[in-house]
């Protein structure tokens, strides 16, 4: 059973290594229709799921319950995946300024349809320059919906919008500067539970470092890895003695000069 489950590891990280290249030749979404939503696909991260399941139950690693901890993180983590993919609704929504809101956003993938429950409208879009150059700092879409026409929500490189479950990005524009494109996310299981199993995951990590039995902990009381981190400290300290700071005259000086680097004011 250990070499089967072994084998179907390796049979998906090859298979994730192939998709890199086809995705590059034939496009996103050629790859997610054949491959990642694909019933093969889908049905092998299934059995190597049970497989790993029955494994863990026959081992008793159950008795070890840093290692079992970490396990089940990543059971948890695939059963959001898997939350996401059939429950889970990915498209893109079209919005101009001079055209009335729209309540529908379509899936690239699939070209189907799926209605918000709200109606969504463009304000205004702009680009945000850095200062003193043409260089692009930041592209960003003022929007509002039919529940809060006053308020006017931004979405833009750095900043998400949230509404009702469904999450907004910034994704392209058009060229007259008078449309904007938003990718829309709405994942109401997928997403708790899969940050739920990075959760478990990150606390699995920290008990198996901090177990007394742990390789790491043993590792820590080695008589030459205690010399090193003397010599380490030791190190640091001469460095930060040698320094010397700069006087604060200085300092004002040169914080009102202004630099160009990479067409950006530094």
């Amino acid at each position: 059973m250990k070499q089967f489950i072994v084998s179907c590891y390796l049979l998906i990280i090859v298979c994730l290594a192939a998709t890199t290249f086809v995705e590059k030749a034939q496009g996103t979404p050629f790859v997610n229709e054949h491959i990642y939503h694909s019933f093969w696909f889908i049905a092998l991260w299934g059995i190597l799921s049970l497989s790993a399941c029955w494994y863990l139950i026959k081992q008793k690693v159950y008795k070890r319950k840093e290692i079992f901890l970490l396990h089940v993180s990543f059971i948890v983590i695939l059963t959001g995946a898997c939350l996401t993919y059939f429950t889970g609704q990915q498209g893109v929504i079209h919005l101009r300024q001079d055209k009335v809101t729209t309540q529908t956003f379509k899936n690239t993938d699939t070209q189907m349809e799926y209605p918000l429950p709200f109606a969504i409208g463009l304000d205004t879009f702009y680009v945000s320059y850095y200062p003193g150059t043409e260089a692009p700092a930041d592209y960003v879409s003022r929007i509002y919906t039919d529940e809060i026409p006053c308020r006017k929500a931004e979405v833009s490189m750095n900043h998400i919008f949230s509404h009702h479950g469904y999450r907004f990005y910034q994704s392209s524009f058009d060229e007259d500067f008078q449309g904007t494109w938003l990718s829309v996310n709405h994942d109401p299981w997928g997403i708790p539970v899969t940050y739920s199993g990075y959760a478990l995951l990150f606390i699995s990590a920290l008990w198996i470092l901090l177990s007394p039995k742990s390789n790491f902990r043993r590792l820590l009381k080695h008589p030459l890895l205690q010399r090193m981190g003397v010599v380490f400290l030791l190190c640091c300290w001469a460095i930060t003695t040698q320094s010397k700071p700069i006087k604060r005259e200085d300092a004002d000086v040169y914080r009102t000069k202004q630099v160009m680097y990479n067409d950006r004011v530094v």
